[in-house]
């Protein structure tokens, strides 16, 4: 009886084991294929750029604090390959996967965390008042910004090379950027830095975001310091 018990348990394991591997290659309720498989794309959806949200600032953590930064994400349509089983724009997705050459992988890959469809061409944080000396209102204060994001741009266009990591945080000023550093922002957690303003505490600050192609968005946010 011990036996036949236990023979019987064994089984019903073997049987629940199978089940679990097979149904990690079909899709799931939502219709998504799994939540990893092997694809030509790196990356098998996109956001088409629409709006900022989540546009909050604050004080950069400091001993000094002698800075603030506005951090924000950008959202959209994402749009998706036809490896997912989900409404998708083809046509779209396949143009903007052969602008970065993301046709090749032959890796692991996802349908999250979309990448921004388009490189980014252009930045600009007006303010409606006096920032210091050289910055009267209305003028551009992208120039002595630092512009913090992570890019998926050097990895894809650069062939994926082996053992380079392939989400890069940058944080530098915009004139710095390459242009493979403009190209395939995650479409969250972005932020720009300043130093403190010497003149007006409060300001309405518009951000501006141009991308290739022309798209552009903006946001306006009230700061008080």
């Amino acid at each position: 009886m011990r036996h036949s018990l236990y023979f019987l348990f064994k089984w019903i394991l073997i049987c629940a084991l199978l089940s679990i591997t097979f149904a990690c290659g079909d899709e799931n309720e939502d219709g998504y294929p799994p939540i990893y498989w092997n694809s030509k794309h790196l990356h098998n959806c996109y956001t088409i750029p629409d709006s900022f949200s989540h546009v909050k600032w604050h004080i950069v953590p400091s001993r000094r604090r002698d800075s603030f930064a506005i951090g924000f994400s950008i959202k959209g349509d994402i749009i998706y390959s036809d490896e997912c089983k989900v409404p998708k724009n083809t046509e779209l997705f396949d143009s903007i996967c052969q602008l970065y050459h993301d046709t090749a992988w032959h890796g692991e890959s996802s349908a999250t965390n979309p990448p921004i469809a388009f490189p980014v061409s252009d930045i600009s944080i007006i303010s409606d008042a006096d920032f210091d000396v050289v910055h009267p209102a209305g003028s551009d204060l992208i120039d002595f910004a630092t512009v913090r994001t992570e890019s998926w741009g050097d990895f894809v266009l650069n062939g994926y090379p082996i053992n380079d990591t392939h989400l890069v945080y940058i944080s530098k000023k915009f004139s710095d950027f390459t242009y493979n550093e403009k190209c395939l922002w995650w479409d969250g957690g972005i932020s720009l830095a300043f130093p403190l303003p010497t003149l007006s505490t409060t300001h309405h600050l518009t951000i501006s975001i141009t991308f290739e192609g022309g798209k552009k968005i903006s946001s306006t946010i009230e700061v008080i310091l």
